[in-house]
């Protein structure tokens, strides 16, 4: 027999087969059963008409109720309307807030003496809220040889080129599930590429492809990272978490840079340095046994950070040689080719 409950609507007509109908009960698992029944037969309803629904129906305390409604926009199952109104997650204009944390993000650039690179990504993260289909990559120049991999079911399809400098494609990746806060599992991205014409090699360079052409004038060459959260599309609600960044740089080999630092500032504006957060950095090392802080080995540059801050761009950068240094650099890496051993007389003759 179908249950008759009130709602702002009308009755909201519950026609449960066996299964639902022992689901429907003040268990948690029978009240968000209730609660996504009645949000999708009542589109845009109040808190208020949705609490009141499950109380009467289920006979379970409106505290009960609306602590499993925040657990389903939280999931992603429900979302909330502009209006403050509830709605099933697909609505037009319904956004579900979506919170990631990441306990790892590790980059690490491998510069090639023409200024080419390849770069390598490695992300550990896990979803608190809402749900996440899609995740974007954008691209910092030219490149080729793509090779990605998610621990999740994921299919990759290239969105059309968009119309900043330079015009590059972006690499959508689709989760197929979705990745859910109901399942909080930690996932793993690894991803690498072939950057074309990456860095300045020298002082006064600019590479093919630079859309400010005034950085020519700089003496230093950079690599950075910026914490401003996972480009996931409609990504919403407090920041994510990250517990440990690492950044790697390595120069080839006897390559003539001056001197290598490190600097952090205000994402978006290198004026706004953080000097306490330099700061910090500076002592990690000696705190911690030489795992973390800024770490040089030769022409190898590991910036190595706990709990770094959001909004902040975590710079390495390194002071260019001048071009004839630079081609004296590259002259000496043209050795004459070696010719072949001849072989020995004994040889020759066989004995």
């Amino acid at each position: 027999m179908a249950e008759h409950l009130p709602g702002k609507d009308g009755p909201f007509m519950a026609n449960p087969t066996h299964k639902d109908e022992e689901s429907l009960d003040g268990s948690p698992r029978g009240i968000e059963a209730f609660l996504l029944q009645y949000v999708r037969a009542h589109p845009e309803s109040r808190w208020q008409d949705i609490v009141s629904a499950a109380c009467g129906g289920l006979r379970v305390s409106r505290s009960t109720v609306a602590r499993q409604l925040k657990r389903l926009v939280q999931f992603g199952d429900l979302a909330v309307l502009p209006n403050g109104r509830y709605s099933p997650p697909e609505a037009r204009e319904a956004r579900s807030p979506i919170l990631i944390e990441t306990r790892l993000w590790e980059w690490t650039t491998v510069v090639h003496g023409d200024g080419s690179a390849w770069e390598h990504e490695t992300r550990e993260f896990r979803v608190l809220a809402g749900r996440v289909s899609r995740y974007r990559l954008n691209f910092n120049g030219p490149f080729q040889n793509l090779q990605w991999w998610f621990s999740s079911p994921t299919q990759l399809r290239w969105l059309p080129v968009g119309s900043q400098e330079p015009r590059l494609p972006v690499a959508e990746f689709t989760f197929d599930p979705a990745l859910s806060a109901r399942d909080a599992r930690w996932e793993r991205l690894s991803r690498g590429n072939d950057a074309i014409h990456r860095f300045r090699m020298y002082q006064g360079a600019v590479t093919p492809f630079s859309t400010d052409r005034s950085s020519a004038t700089s003496p230093y060459e950079f690599e950075s990272v910026g914490l401003e959260g996972l480009p996931i599309p409609g990504r919403s609600g407090p920041p994510e978490a990250t517990p440990l960044l690492r950044v790697h740089l390595v120069l080839p080999q006897g390559y003539p840079f001056h001197g290598a630092d490190f600097m952090v500032h205000a994402v978006g504006d290198v004026r706004r340095v953080d000097a306490e957060e330099q700061a910090r950095i500076v002592h990690l090392e000696k705190n911690s046994g030489g795992q973390d802080g800024f770490l040089v080995h030769g022409s190898t540059f590991t910036l190595s950070i706990p709990a770094p801050k959001l909004d902040r761009q975590y710079v390495v950068r390194w002071g260019l040689p001048t071009r004839p240094q630079y081609e004296r650099w590259l002259d000496s890496l043209r050795l004459p080719a070696l010719d072949p051993p001849r072989p020995s007389a004994r040889g020759r003759s066989g004995a």
